[in-house]
This record gives C-alpha cells, sequence and structure tokens, in this order.
C-alpha cells in the first residue's frame, strides 16, 4: 500500500560520501565528508529509542523510518539529514513497482 502525499510531509536530504584524502586508510587519514545529494518530501516515523555503554558514557540514540516515493539516485551507502540531526541507514527497501522506497535509519552519534 502507497503512503498517500499528504503524509509526505518532512524533508529529508540524502548524503553522499566523499573521501577527501584519495581513500588513504589508517593512521593520519582524514574521515570521510557527506555531501548534500538530493532533498526529498516523506514520512519520518520515530521507529524505537536504544541506550548503549560506549567507552564508559551512556549514549542514546533513536532510529527513524523514512517512507517516501522511490529516489533512483538513493542507495543504501547513504545517509540522511533529518530534525538537524544525521542517520545512518540501516535497512534500504526500494519497489519500483509501487514506487515506493522505506528507510530506517539511526542517528549518528558523535
Amino acid at each position: 500500500m502507497a503512503i498517500s502525499s499528504g503524509m509526505r510531509d518532512k524533508r529529508v536530504t540524502f548524503l553522499q560520501k566523499t573521501e577527501s584524502d584519495g581513500g588513504k586508510f589508517g593512521r593520519g587519514a582524514a574521515a570521510p565528508t557527506w555531501e548534500k545529494s538530493f532533498v526529498c518530501w516523506a514520512n519520518v516515523t520515530f521507529a524505537r529509542g536504544t541506550k548503549a555503554l560506549r567507552h564508559g558514557a551512556l549514549d542514546a540514540y533513536d532510529v527513524i523510518m523514512v517512507r517516501t516515493l522511490y529516489q533512483p539516485k538513493a542507495n543504501r551507502t547513504m545517509r540522511l539529514k533529518y530534525d538537524n540531526r544525521t542517520w545512518e541507514i540501516e535497512s534500504y527497501n526500494s519497489d519500483r513497482t509501487t514506487n515506493e522506497l522505506q528507510i530506517t535509519a539511526h542517528e549518528v552519534i558523535q
């Protein structure tokens, strides 16, 4: 069942990874940067929240579900920008027959 256009009421930015150091790895390598690829209207819902103990600190992050029209430029290696937060794609399901794209993503903690 396709999502109605009235429910796609949030702007989501898709980010494409760019290597700023020519693909070098290891010590002294720069972290990849993320550049805006495109923006689309989507339905965004919070699927769940999680707390994790990392390096002696309690981190909390959320998981969102994003539903939008099929986007030919989108792929599972991208990240999303929504609500001034960055999200890493966990699952990516595109269906050209229903013209729908459904993504589950968790917040990137920096």
